[in-house]
């Protein structure tokens, strides 16, 4: 599910865009165990079949950082 992922990592308007114009209702398994160690920068490897969610897997975590990243530097340059 989207509540294993812990707060400040994925962002409520991901969690939006994913169920409403994706389908999604929850996270896949590959996606939910591998999200917190590609966030955090680790090596990951994730092996399972075609159609498990891998592409997703490895990108909405780095795209989730980066976004939190963009966010963080706006914010500074404000203050």
């Amino acid at each position: 599910t989207f509540n294993s992922i812990p707060t400040g990592m994925i962002r409520p308007s991901t969690v939006e865009v994913l169920k409403a114009k994706m389908g999604f209702t929850s996270l896949l398994p590959a996606q939910a165990r591998c999200f917190n160690h590609i966030f955090k920068g680790s090596d990951t490897v994730l092996h399972s079949r075609t159609g498990t969610g891998k592409t997703l897997a490895f990108l909405l975590p780095l795209i989730e950082r980066h976004v939190g990243d963009v966010e963080r530097i706006r914010e500074d340059r404000k203050g």
